[in-house]
């Protein structure tokens, strides 16, 4: 359901009100900057 959902809603134009009441309601919650988690190491590392 949430698929169809997402895929009827493509192409959709947001008003700036819109995308400001979104950006309003979200706060500091995203990331919008990506970060390492505290316990990961930079780079692709494979189990031999």
């Amino acid at each position: 359901m949430h698929a169809n959902a997402n895929a009827s809603a493509v192409g959709i134009d947001l008003t700036p009100d819109i995308l400001s009441a979104v950006d309003e309601a979200l706060g500091d919650a995203p990331v919008r900057t990506p970060a390492l988690a505290v316990s990961a190491t930079e780079g692709v590392l494979r189990k031999s």
